[in-house]
């Protein structure tokens, strides 16, 4: 039997052996092949912006397909897998400095960002990829369950992604244009503005770095999302014209 500290510890090396992410995968996965039935490693990291998970890097036996670069989490996914652990979900700014003094409180037993960073507060209340990557091993082993097993959990949903051009001087009025928008709906303003349709949702806020804003949407029909994509497109555009 497999002595749980030289588990821990063989994947730490492995896990350290390289700065390439596709070398680092290989490289456990070999290992782990040899102590559990592996089909495949893969690396996901949790898009909460996009309400989605991204495909970063895999390791598959030979002749294995890599799965669907981005992958949508339905509305509320989140909440309900926590609800069925008896927890709840926090939501923050996207801003690290937000996400850490979140972790650091009481009772919160892990925090994630959209990029991939991960937070175990038990440990410490700040990113730590290497820590992160052997303990989220360390959890699915002692399920039995890979992250293939999860994501065939999770219902289809449609996610589209838009760009919304405008000018730079015009971004503080379309905001509060979409603000006022927004008022006597069911909303949230944690990240941009996020106006929900039914099970349906639009996210919207501004590129940091350039001169248009992000437009998300999600829903469970492909018709019903190019729909509302449309009408938020349409809306900056009739915005715009005022300005």
């Amino acid at each position: 039997m497999l002595n749980r500290d030289e588990f821990l510890r063989e994947m730490t090396l492995r896990i350290c052996s390289s700065l390439e992410i596709k070398e680092t995968l290989r490289n456990a996965f070999e290992y782990l092949r040899e102590h559990f039935p592996l089909d495949g490693l893969i690396l996901f990291i949790l898009d909460e912006r996009l309400g989605a998970v991204r495909h970063i890097a895999h390791a598959f036996n030979e002749g294995a397909a890599p799965p669907e670069e981005i992958i949508p989490l339905p509305k509320g996914m989140l909440e309900k897998i926590a609800a069925r652990f008896g927890m709840e979900v926090v939501r923050t700014r996207t801003l690290p400095r937000s996400l850490m003094e979140t972790a650091a409180r009481e009772g919160v037993a892990f925090a994630g960002d959209g990029t991939g960073g991960f937070v175990f507060p038990r440990f410490q209340p700040a990113f730590d990829g290497m820590f992160a990557i052997v303990k989220i091993m360390e959890l699915l082993s002692a399920e039995g369950r890979g992250f293939s097993d999860i994501l065939r959990e999770i219902p289809p949903t449609v996610l589209l992604h838009r760009k919304i051009p405008c000018a730079w001087e015009n971004k503080g009025s379309l905001m509060r244009m979409l603000t006022e928008h927004a008022k006597g709906k069911p909303s949230q303003f944690i990240d941009g503005v996020k106006v929900f349709d039914g099970e349906d949702w639009a996210l919207v806020y501004p590129s940091q770095d350039e001169a248009y804003f992000h437009l998300v949407v999600e829903s469970g029909d492909g018709r019903t999302a190019e729909r509302l994509a449309s009408e938020y497109a349409d809306l900056f555009a009739s915005w715009g014209k005022k300005l």
